[in-house]
């Protein structure tokens, strides 16, 4: 549909300053500091400083007001005028997606500056500088110029006032030789202790706060004060910024100024290195950077000296890089699990640079950020229904998961081999478990043969008795005794005495622990965990010289069933599923190694049963199957850190 301009009224924004307010409670808290460097940097600057000025220092010199000096391009009288006295308005395009939108200094900082934002220019085409004030006036409840009464002479040589909302810093001057609202706007650049950055063009901001008499280098956008100003400005735009082409400071000190480096630099001073860029579908890739080592005490009092946020949560680093600015932060090891990076040592030494698709209003799909310019947003015209909302990183994860660098992977394995043991000493669990394999007094009679799992004669206990039954054994007792002992029986008591006596004399054998070796199985017919039936099991056992050994197939179906259960339910790539077989093995290794205690303490306790201490594989695959192993493994995950997808 054409429409006549003719005939068309645009639509006016009757309430701009409701709108700042409303936009002030919900982007981030420094936000402004973002806005303010932007500007600079779109600006061309070189240099840009941020500063504590000590404005009214004739009425209270403990009060400091935050001002942001930078060399960049300047604003002529009318654009400052057009470009802070607008709600819409910014020397930069502003329709797109992908551009500022002309709100971000005025709607980030007047709301907590009502007394006053002051901008200060110097433009090429201009001698020199020009002053601009947008502040709240109570009277009429909203944002504006202020304006300001300068001194003129009239045609007839009468002095007359003008008020004007844009003010060059010499009329300025000749107006109020002694400061206006107290300060010499004019010498401000050269204020004691801070040095010249603007030399031909440049702008000044100053954040004057809610009052003459409030400090504002200390407080966020919403005028919260925050401690160690500095400190927090300094990391948040480290923070902030992957790379810039601009050379930023801030004061940490008296007269003390830090260089700022962004995450880029500040990754390459610790030693980060690129490792390889990960292609994760619909668009998204990931940046790998891994250094040799966790951070060190040293890297943190040294690097990271103004960078406490960085340092407390050394635990990995993942955040999105759209147009060299860094959105979606995240920290600490609960996130590097949520990426696969699940060795508590490996953590600290790894760095995620996630590079999303760029909105394409062709594709109607891709990455844009939100009006705040706090949050990336996401549109696609591919699936129903799906419109700007924030960024769903599930998918990402999960690719990122399954196409981990190789060096990434070795790292996390060398971590995890480091914590996993495969093998379990047998003694160490009867020192643990003793008391429940010990067995009470008891009398027992044995009846019966029976045969165990390998078709072997056994005999079975049947019975045991009670003391009320002292009197029958007495009398048995006393009929076997009154049964005389030929010579040759005798003899063979005195033999079995005398060979008992010689072996006490021997020095004890060496006892060796109990091994548990796990191994990928061979499919011939001579495997070890084929039992004669045919069935491969998920354990066998054999005795060497160096003491039992227990066998574990690390292929079972068994084993591998309840690694695919937990792989699925924590959905992770290899390393996590290395994580979760190592702890199937470790549990049904301990499982195996008590299966053997066990019958070596029954031998020994009930020697009628002729128990032999070695263990059948089906008893081993009996004890595997009741052990609870799924709910031990579970528990064990759980107390690993993994979560449920």
């Amino acid at each position: 549909m054409n429409t006549n301009t003719s005939q068309f009224t645009p639509l006016q924004d009757d309430s701009p300053s409701s709108s700042i307010k409303r936009f002030n409670n919900q982007v981030a808290p420094m936000q402004f500091l973002r806005e303010a460097v932007q500007n600079s940097i779109e600006a061309s600057a070189k240099n840009i400083k941020i500063q504590p000025c000590p404005l009214y220092q004739r009425t209270q010199n403990q009060t400091q007001k935050l001002r942001i000096v930078d060399d960049g391009d300047g604003m002529s009288p009318d654009e400052l005028l057009k470009y802070i006295n607008k709600y819409n308005s910014s020397s930069k395009k502003s329709n797109g997606r992908h551009d500022n939108f002309g709100i971000g200094i005025k709607a980030t900082s007047a709301n907590f500056n009502r007394y006053g934002l002051v901008f200060i220019s110097w433009h090429e085409d201009y001698d020199d500088g020009y002053m601009i004030w947008l502040c709240y006036n109570e009277q009429y409840q909203q944002f504006g110029v202020r304006h300001i009464d300068i001194y003129e002479m009239d045609d007839d040589g009468e002095l007359i006032t003008v008020p004007k909302q844009v003010v060059s810093l010499s009329e300025l001057k000749a107006s109020y030789p002694n400061g206006y609202d107290g300060v010499d706007w004019w010498n401000c650049n050269l204020v004691k202790g801070l040095h010249r950055v603007i030399k031909d063009h440049g702008t000044m901001a100053y954040f004057l706060g809610n009052s003459r008499d409030q400090d504002t280098w200390a407080i966020d956008s919403r005028g919260v004060p925050v401690r160690h100003s500095h400190s927090v400005y300094v990391e948040y735009l480290a923070t902030r910024y992957w790379e810039w082409n601009v050379r930023i400071s801030a004061i940490t000190g008296v007269n003390r100024g830090a260089k700022i480096k962004p995450m880029h630099d500040l990754s390459g001073s610790l030693r980060y290195k690129f490792i390889d860029l990960v292609n994760c579908g619909q668009g998204f890739s990931v940046k790998v950077f891994i250094r040799d080592e966790p951070l060190s005490k040293k890297d943190i009092e040294s690097t990271l000296k103004f960078y406490s946020r960085i340092s407390k949560h050394s635990n990995g680093f993942v955040a999105i890089n759209y147009k060299n600015e860094l959105y979606n932060h995240e920290w600490g090891k609960a996130t590097m699990r949520k990426w696969g990076v699940i060795a508590d040592e490996v953590m600290g030494q790894v760095m995620l640079v996630i590079i999303p698709p760029m909105y394409d209003h062709k594709t109607g799909y891709g990455v844009f950020p939100n009006e705040g310019r706090d949050t990336l947003l996401i549109e696609s015209k591919n699936e129903l229904g799906l419109e700007s909302k924030h960024i769903d990183l599930e998918r990402v994860r999960e690719n990122f998961i399954d196409n981990h660098p190789q060096e990434l992977t070795d790292l996390i394995n060398e971590a995890l081999a480091k914590k996993t043991s495969k093998s379990h000493d047998g003694h160490e669990v009867l020192k643990k478990y003793g008391h429940l394999f010990k067995l009470h007094k008891a009398k027992v009679k044995v009846d019966e043969d029976v045969c165990d799992a390998n078709g072997d004669s056994q005999q079975m206990l049947l019975d045991c008795h009670s003391p009320g039954d002292k009197k029958d054994k007495k009398k048995e007792q006393e009929k076997n005794d009154k049964v005389e002992k030929t010579d040759e029986e005798i003899q063979a008591i005195k033999d079995r005495l005398a060979k008992m006596k010689n072996a006490s004399k021997k020095p004890k054998a060496k006892r060796h622990p109990t091994r548990v070796i796990w191994e990928m199985p061979t499919r011939d017919d001579d495997c070890k965990f084929r039992g004669k039936d045919g069935f491969e099991y998920p354990f066998a056992f054999s005795r060497t010289k160096e003491g039992p050994i227990i066998w574990g197939n690390e292929d079972h179906e068994y084993l591998k069933s309840i690694e695919n259960y937990f792989a699925d339910f924590y959905r992770g790539g290899d390393n996590q599923r290395n994580l979760i077989g190592s702890t199937i093995e470790e549990i049904a290794g301990l499982q195996a190694t008590c299966v053997h205690a066990h019958k070596t303490q029954l031998a020994k306790s009930f020697p009628q049963l002729k128990t032999r201490e070695q263990v059948t594989k089906q008893e081993f695959f009996a004890k595997l199957l009741g052990g609870d192993l799924h709910s031990k493994v579970q528990r064990s995950l759980s107390t690993q850190g993994l979560k449920k997808a």
